[in-house]
């Protein structure tokens, strides 16, 4: 006796919608035995109708359409990977943590000479007050505070 299942039951079989079952059976890939599909025949129909398609030879436009574009963006993703392991081992790319450790240190040492400035000016103006010396170094600060906030676009 041969293995029946629903459309249903024959679609949780295969991890497909049942919409996508009726197209199948649209396309003619699935056997009915009565109410049922025969679940052999059906397997059998779906793979070497997948099959046809991988290789391009499918009379289904838009499944070969599909798998032609599939294999299309896996080559130019391919493509991308060996440039950019061709770019990583010329010196051209730098990883990501590496620049960024780079630019917090770069950053810290801008952060560092900049609340220098204060007295650094104090010494080389010498008629400056305490006064006018603190006004800097608030300034100076709140620039510094306002750069690292985050900026809130709308």
């Amino acid at each position: 006796m041969t293995a029946t299942m629903t459309k249903t039951e024959i679609a949780d079989l295969f991890g497909v919608s049942v919409h996508t079952m009726h197209n199948w059976q649209t396309l003619g890939w699935l056997v009915r035995s009565g109410a049922k599909y025969d679940v052999e025949a059906s397997v059998r129909g779906v793979v070497k109708a997948l099959q046809a398609a991988a290789l391009g030879r499918s009379n289904d436009t838009k499944l070969v359409e599909a798998n032609v574009q599939s294999r299309g963006r896996l080559a130019a993703a391919q493509a991308r990977s060996v440039e950019l392991r061709n770019m990583q081992a010329e010196g051209s790319l730098l990883p990501a943590a590496d620049v960024e450790a780079r630019w917090g240190e770069i950053l810290a040492g801008v952060r560092a000479g900049m609340l220098a400035v204060p007295a650094r000016a104090g010494m080389r103006l010498p008629h400056l007050s305490a006064f006018d010396i603190s006004e800097i170094d608030r300034e100076v600060r709140a620039v510094l505070t306002e750069m690292s906030e985050p900026e809130i676009t709308a």
